[in-house]
């Protein structure tokens, strides 16, 4: 097998997937999306591909998916730098005000989604009020 057919076989097999260490490059990970969306540039297409995967999820699973996925991955992070902060006492101060900033955050993410969490349940009361209402008047 030639190397250029071995390598396009790969290309093919992994289409769609994005490297782990490309997540945080700066031309095809965060850096790069903040970077070239504030500048209205065109994104790369690793970073393309997972924005449409994010507005994909919003649009079939909708915003308390995802501020809820967000609280979790805040929560998380905060809860692994707290543990890694009781093994390094001589660094726990170092690490101390992003500890905090991540706390909050979370905080804040948990709070969104209890208050989102709330909205559709009166949604849904409301909806089912008014779906009550039409059966009555439709059936007199």
């Amino acid at each position: 097998m030639k190397i250029s057919k071995a390598v396009d076989d790969f290309i093919s097999d992994n289409e769609g997937e994005v490297a782990p260490q490309a997540m945080n490059s700066s031309t095809h990970g965060a850096y790069s999306y903040l970077s070239r969306s504030s500048k209205n540039m065109p994104l790369s297409a690793d970073v393309a591909r997972v924005e449409a995967d994010v507005v994909a999820d919003a649009e079939e699973n909708g915003a308390v998916s995802q501020v809820e996925r967000q609280a979790v991955r805040l929560q998380t992070a905060a809860e692994l730098l707290w543990r890694h902060m009781q093994g390094n006492p001589e660094q726990f101060k170092n690490y101390l005000k992003s500890w905090g900033w991540l706390c909050n955050s979370s905080i804040r993410a948990w709070r969104e989604l209890e208050t989102l969490r709330r909205s559709a349940a009166v949604d849904d009361v409301a909806t089912h009020k008014v779906l009550q209402v039409y059966d009555d008047d439709s059936s007199s």
